[in-house]
């Protein structure tokens, strides 16, 4: 299948989905990533259904530690997402203006990476994570990180994207996030109020990145998102109408 003059091997997107359950399924402990053999199956469905939606869309990945992903950023580009990695929130903040990207991924294990509060993307915790030594209130937890009395961690990537000009700071649209948080521990023990989500699950991350990158169609069609239909994964097919990067385009150093 070719989509925008870029080849999408079916077989090599199956098997790069086989491979995560291969590597997620056999862990079944709550505190491990876990993925769900079906529905990171469909995630693939509804991609090829929608592939005009998801070919040429670009894909910003914050995290300092990119091998602990090499197997989800291998199904992205399966599908033809292009991968840019970066190590922190400042390399984020450069390269968002350069590489304008459709959707981000980024972990939270980020000691030391923002700095201040987090005012316009608070975040809440609803269990106390592993890191907060000497915390046994919920309550005081969330007051020092939002404060920033205590490290904020991978959240300031919203609170800074959210301080961007238009059109870049639409990422951390508190309405329509494009901002997923991946994490290997705290998936549903937090969240950010201008984070898409945050999941400890593969299977979960694979169809919340189709989903953003679907329904970002939908609006340049000028279809209506309907929240239940997003829910339910139906899927729809559309037009990809965003003309491609310019040969020769220079990223930032990293």
């Amino acid at each position: 299948m070719k989509i925008l003059g870029v080849e999408i091997d079916r077989k090599k997107a199956e098997s790069e989905v086989n491979l995560l359950i291969e590597k997620y399924g056999r862990n079944r402990s709550e505190n491990q990533i876990r993925i769900d053999g079906p529905a990171a199956r469909g995630a693939l469905a509804r991609a090829l259904n929608s592939a005009q939606s998801i070919v040429g869309t670009r894909l910003l990945w914050v995290d300092p530690n990119p091998k602990n992903n090499a197997q989800e950023a291998e199904f992205f580009k399966s599908i033809g997402i292009e991968i840019i990695e970066v190590g922190s929130t400042s390399k984020a903040l450069e390269f968002i203006p350069v590489v304008r990207p459709d959707v981000i991924i980024s972990n939270i294990s980020r000691p030391n990476d923002g700095s201040g509060e987090l005012v316009k993307c608070p975040a809440h915790y609803y269990q106390l994570p592993s890191w907060a030594k000497g915390y046994t209130s919920l309550n005081q937890l969330n007051l020092d990180v939002n404060s920033g009395k205590t490290d904020t961690k991978g959240f300031a990537l919203a609170e800074e994207i959210s301080k961007l000009p238009n059109p870049y700071n639409a990422l951390a649209d508190k309405e329509d996030s494009k901002i997923i948080f991946y994490t290997a521990r705290n998936g549903g023990i937090s969240s950010s109020q201008c984070g898409r989500i945050v999941t400890n699950r593969t299977d979960v991350l694979l169809n919340t990145v189709i989903s953003v990158l679907e329904e970002a169609n939908w609006r340049k069609l000028g279809t209506p998102r309907d929240p239940r239909r997003q829910s339910e994964g139906l899927r729809f097919e559309g037009f990809h109408l965003e003309t491609p990067r310019p040969d020769g385009l220079r990223l930032p150093s990293q």
